[in-house]
Parts: structure tokens; C-alpha cells; sequence
């Protein structure tokens, strides 16, 4: 079963994720960041494995990374792209 809203188009343009939403006539282009944490939560990944993603790729600390995800999480909930 998806994790992401049905009818998104999604697409990587040079390394960025970004969604089309036909619905809301909106389009999101995400941050190396953003599309990383996007990546891993389509795949399955739960906050904290998707945290210790942003620390192998940005070097962050573990606890800015799992606040960076959870951050994102609630704003693709909020532009309603994810469950």
C-alpha cells in the first residue's frame, strides 16, 4: 500500500524530488534534504531510519536529524502528499 497521496506525480529533475499534485494544481520541488527524507519515507522508512539517513548523507547530529524529519514529515502531511 502507498504512503504518498494517490494521483502525485513524482519525479527526480537532477537530484530533487518533485511533485506534481493534479489535484490542488500544485507543484513541490524539494532540497537535496527534503528529497532524501521524501525518498526514504516512500520506501518504508520510519523517522528514525529515515534520521540516520540525513546523518550519513549531510553529516548531521542524530538529534537535528530526526527533528529535520519529523519537520518534514508534518509539512508533507500539512501540503497533504503523504498519509
Amino acid at each position: 500500500m502507498s504512503r504518498l497521496k494517490k494521483g502525485l506525480l513524482v519525479r527526480d529533475i537532477d537530484g530533487e524530488v518533485v511533485v506534481l499534485d493534479p489535484e490542488r494544481d500544485q507543484v513541490h520541488q524539494f532540497n537535496a534534504s527534503a528529497s532524501l527524507i521524501w525518498r526514504l519515507y516512500e520506501s518504508g522508512k520510519e523517522v528514525e531510519e529515515i534520521a540516520k539517513g540525513l546523518e550519513t548523507e549531510f553529516g548531521l547530529g542524530h538529534d537535528r536529524a530526526r527533528e529535520d524529519s519529523q519537520v518534514a514529515l508534518v509539512e508533507f502531511r500539512r501540503l497533504g502528499l503523504i498519509a
